[in-house]
Formats: structure tokens, sequence, C-alpha cells
């Protein structure tokens, strides 16, 4: 999960990984965040809640594979208030 294919080397994302127990999440350049297939959902409920926290306008998409490419669709997840 922390290897990206250079295929996708263009794209210049960030991977951002955090461990900590504040559930705070500030980091001004973020505007989008995609949640990978791997993802574990049992997590959501904090992540959402850090966004929340952050008071800015962060979008959250769930991303799984094209069939038969090496792309992937997106979903938009839209955090309750």
């Amino acid at each position: 999960p922390f290897v990206k294919s250079l295929q996708w080397a263009h794209e210049q994302e960030w991977r951002l990984f955090r461990e900590h127990e504040d559930n705070y999440l500030y980091i001004p350049c973020i505007s989008e965040i995609y949640l990978g297939i791997n993802f574990d959902f049992d997590n959501f409920q904090r992540i959402s809640e850090a966004i929340k926290k952050n008071g800015r306008d962060i979008k959250v998409f769930w991303t799984h594979p094209k069939p038969n490419t090496y792309g992937f669709n997106r979903v938009r997840i839209y955090l309750s208030e």
C-alpha cells in the first residue's frame, strides 16, 4: 500500500498515513481524499470526524478498479453533519 506504480507518477499525489489519538487533521493543501480498495471502513468514523473538525470542504471518494483496465472508478462519499 505504500508503493505506487510508476504509471501513475504524473498524478504527483501525496500519501498520508497517521496513527494518532487526537482525531485532528489540518493540512491546508488537502482538497480531496481517496480511499483505496483496501481501505478498512472500520476506521471511517474516525476519519470522518477528523475531516469535520478541520472545518474545510474536503471531498472524500471511495475508489474501486475498472474491470479489465488499469484505471479506477470513484464514488463520492458525503459526510453527514
